[in-house]
């Protein structure tokens, strides 16, 4: 596949800065009646996501095999996380071993696809979806998905996210990126996958009795806080593929 990369960068570029300055809006709105502590830890979390994001977005666009060598750095540090909390002595050990272990190879298996353009589309989108779940829970939220598992994230968090990750898509990002599969499916898995990886996250936090994996990104955790949805949209994806053209 070609990746017009002159063609698509100015654009790539336009609309991460527009979806930079909505969301810094939408942060403004939802922590208006905030107190100044939590106004500041909002605020670091946001510019913390904003560079990490512009980051990646840049590697991907500028350096061959980045994604790839992100993918081996994220599932060796996320793997170390999961070591350093697994403090119990019982089954459940093993189990959460063995499926760190699959999941985080699976999603190896996804970054060596090597075509830059899937990457682009899972990065930004999952980041837009991930996003404006926070900013439209914190402003609209009053339904809790699983209070148990996750207390902070509503129902009305994630319809928001869906709904902003699906107008993006189909009225700006496809003009953008060109790719062999269909919106819709990319579509589906990011928001079904992206869902699936952050409660499933939450979960493990849950059983682990910690807030986050670890302090890597000031204001947002550790790798797995940071790349949970990515992990799973990825590694969703992926089986469907293998599926679709070996079965």
């Amino acid at each position: 596949m070609v990746f017009e990369k002159q063609t698509n960068l100015n654009n790539i570029i336009k609309y991460y800065l527009i979806i930079s300055v909505v969301g810094a809006i939408g942060n403004f709105v939802a922590l208006r009646k905030k107190d100044s502590v939590s106004k500041k830890k909002w605020w670091l979390k946001y510019f913390t996501y904003v560079l990490w994001a512009g980051g990646v977005i840049a590697g991907i666009l500028y350096f061959e095999n980045f994604y790839f060598t992100m993918s081996c750095v994220v599932v060796i540090a996320g793997f170390y996380e999961v070591l350093s909390n697994l403090k119990q002595k019982n089954n459940a050990k093993l189990v959460i071993l063995l499926l760190s272990i699959m999941v985080l190879f699976f999603y190896l298996l996804f970054s060596l696809q090597f075509d830059k353009n899937l990457y682009l589309s899972f990065f930004v989108l999952i980041c837009v979806f991930d996003a404006f779940c926070q900013i439209t829970g914190q402003i609209f939220g009053t339904r809790k998905i699983i209070k148990k598992i996750s207390p902070k994230k509503t129902l009305e968090g994630y319809i928001g996210g869906a709904f902003v990750t699906i107008l993006f898509v189909f009225f700006v990002f496809k003009n953008v990126v060109v790719i062999e599969q269909t919106w819709k499916e990319i579509v589906f898995f990011i928001i079904g996958g992206a869902t699936l990886g952050d409660l499933l996250s939450s979960m493990l936090k849950r059983y682990f009795k910690i807030k986050d994996f670890s302090k890597l990104f000031p204001g947002q955790g550790g790798i797995l806080d940071r790349y949970d949805s990515h992990i799973f949209a990825g590694v969703v994806y992926f089986c469907y593929d293998y599926l679709m053209k070996h079965v």
